[in-house]
């Protein structure tokens, strides 16, 4: 059991730091939301096909095991990208990226009515100072306009599918092999995207932007859903939620040593914030302390 959980924390941490890296290859895809989200989620697919492949682990696709759990785990991972993408589109960046962590906050307090899970105060403490390391790191504004009305919308719908996500994974059996719920999650995934992309999108790509598509598949996207998956099968929700704000962390980080983006002390006070927490949390849940 203790050695489970030191692995998700590893996969958990993992899983946010790579996530933050999405930004280094979209920056260079010459392709809009739909398409890089569709393919990073159908080559997540093939990359996990192949890895199975090759370790002879086949036998550990058991679509017998299919539950709902598992099926709206998948449609909710495609959801929140697709909700994400819209509140992008008709809000402001910072504030989508807000919305959007409210999820983590949203699927502690229904896990712990649904789920019975106990959260200990100084938990749920270091789990609000990552929240407002959050946004202290966007430097967020809490003006609202009406002109942004639908980009709320989207957004709240994103934080939701995002909790949704979070518990889904939760409450899938721990008798469905872990490669098993990541293939089902990423095949579920691509395919309610389908609908929304078309051929000539993928057909008539730049050249150019293909090795960065592989790149996003591969890291934020077979590598990162993988060790989420993994990291949600032994970890406390408010445990996983608290690491899962490292992702902005990674982001603007990658920002300032990659593209020399410039952070302000607040960003900077943020990132240290949201860093000290997820130390903290990795602590408790090794101590236990999350458990009780």
């Amino acid at each position: 059991m203790k050695n489970q959980q030191t692995l998700g924390l590893i996969a958990g941490i993992s899983a946010s730091v790579l996530a933050g890296s999405s930004g280094l290859f979209v920056r260079h895809i010459d392709a809009n939301a739909y398409v890089i989200t569709f393919v990073r989620l159908a080559l997540g697919f093939v990359f996990l096909m192949g890895f199975l492949w090759v370790t002879g682990q086949r036998s550990e696709i058991r679509l017998r095991q299919l539950s709902a759990a598992l099926v709206l785990a998948g449609v909710c991972l495609s959801m929140t990208i697709l909700c994400y993408t819209q509140a992008i589109i008709h809000t402001t960046l910072v504030k989508a990226v807000f919305l959007l962590y409210l999820g983590p906050l949203i699927a502690v307090v229904v896990a712990s009515f649904w789920l019975k899970e106990k959260n200990s105060t100084s938990s749920l403490l270091f789990l609000l100072v990552a929240f407002i390391g959050a946004l202290l790191l966007l430097e967020f504004d809490f003006s609202f306009e009406a002109k942004d009305s639908l980009g709320y919308l989207w957004g709240g719908g994103a934080a939701l599918c995002y909790a949704s996500y979070i518990l889904m994974n939760r409450k899938v059996s721990g008798d469905v092999p872990v490669f098993t719920s990541i293939l089902i999650q990423f095949f579920l995934g691509a395919l309610v995207l389908l609908p929304v992309i078309e051929l000539d999108e993928l057909t008539q790509l730049d050249p150019t932007s293909w090795p960065w598509l592989v790149g996003v598949g591969f890291f934020p996207g077979f590598l990162a859903i993988s060790l989420t998956v993994t990291a949600l099968r032994s970890l406390q929700t408010l445990t996983y939620g608290t690491i899962s704000y490292l992702d902005p962390l990674a982001a603007s980080m990658l920002g300032y040593l990659v593209y020399a983006e410039g952070l302000t002390a607040a960003q900077f006070t943020g990132c240290a914030a949201i860093a000290a927490a997820g130390l903290a949390q990795v602590f408790l849940a090794k101590q236990g302390d999350s458990l009780k």
